[in-house]
């Protein structure tokens, strides 16, 4: 309503009456196009996933009634927007669309030393490595460090690290941003995703397949959904052993995803995996083998069920530790 008075002294409205609907989108582009008379107007819309109908018809229509005076218009919004809108822009005469990748390590870690002058090359590491290049995430991360203490400030002005960073739990924060956008998936895809948190960060259409109960072509279809999200992407790279796989865009996604399957099923889940790479018989898969077998012992509350899982997961880590021994793969 902050426009009101602008509207009544340019557009000569009485009584500050606005109207409503299609007289209301009217009011406010002719408010723009009288400021533009004056000379090139900016339009700036953030977060435009969020607008209701009304306001992104607006936008559009802004395109096609205005487009005869200086106004540059910039939304700015994830690719949800697309889902409501898949032809957001499409048509429209001087329509540029820009898609942001996450920043680099080095970027990170610049953005990061900048936010916190004298962090430890310890802390730096782990919040550019969970952060995933998005800087939001990084920020939040230094917050609940400085909030909870774990990191402290020195009287020169450089930080000293109070615990171990080795769980570093996902503030609330951002597990609330991320829940949101999983919230807002159809419930088949959001189920989806969570039996791919269960695979790990990374996995293959077999594996997923076999955990699903699912086709192929069928998991094909609804995967290139979830990498539409941008919340997985296909492996491409021809030097990576994973090429042709699946991955998480962000590890947070995954741990968030993950962390919303309920204990029982969660437990089944890593443990009908294990079975299926232990079945492969391939040495080189012991590690994974492992990996579900500890996950699936942290979600057991069973005591008797738990020291039965136990000795599993102790042989299959030994043998995990044998491969690596043998690959000089100390890490």
């Amino acid at each position: 309503r902050w426009v009101e008075p602008h509207l009544e002294g340019l557009l000569g409205l009485r009584d500050g009456h606005v109207g409503e609907g299609s007289e209301q989108a009217a009011t406010y582009r002719l408010l723009f196009e009288r400021i533009a008379a004056k000379g090139t107007t900016v339009l700036v819309f953030e977060d435009l996933h969020w607008a209701d109908p009304a306001l992104l018809d607006f936008v559009e229509e802004m395109t096609d009634w205005s487009r005869d005076h200086p106004i540059l218009i910039i939304t700015l919004a994830r690719a949800d927007l697309l889902d409501r809108r898949p032809t957001w822009g499409a048509g429209k005469r001087g329509f540029i669309s820009l898609t942001l990748s996450p920043l680099s390590d080095e970027d990170m870690s610049e953005l990061v030393s900048g936010l916190v002058p004298g962090i430890p090359d310890e802390t730096l590491g782990g919040v550019v490595e969970r952060s995933g290049g998005v800087p939001m995430y990084a920020v939040e991360f230094v917050r609940m460090l400085l909030g909870q203490g774990v990191l402290t400030r020195r009287t020169d002005g450089s930080f000293d690290i109070t615990s171990d960073l080795t769980d570093l739990p996902v503030p609330e924060s951002i597990s609330a941003v991320i829940g949101a956008r999983l919230d807002r998936l159809a419930e088949a895809d959001r189920l989806l995703l969570q039996d791919a948190a269960v695979m790990g960060y990374s996995f293959s259409l077999e594996s997923l397949a076999f955990l699903t109960d699912q086709s192929r072509a069928d998991l094909e279809s609804n995967l290139a959904t979830l990498v539409r999200h941008e919340l997985l992407e296909v492996v491409r790279d021809p030097r990576s052993p994973e090429r042709g796989q699946y991955r998480f865009v962000q590890g947070l996604i995954r741990e968030v995803a993950h962390a919303r399957v309920s204990r029982d099923v969660r437990r089944a889940r890593h443990l009908k995996v294990a079975d299926f790479f232990a079945s492969l018989d391939d040495e080189e898969l012991a590690g994974i083998v492992a990996f579900h077998l500890v996950e699936a012992l942290r979600a057991t509350t069973d005591a008797a069920d738990a020291e039965k899982l136990l000795e599993r997961a102790k042989t299959a880590m030994l043998s995990a530790i044998d491969r690596a021994d043998d690959l000089n793969a100390w890490d």
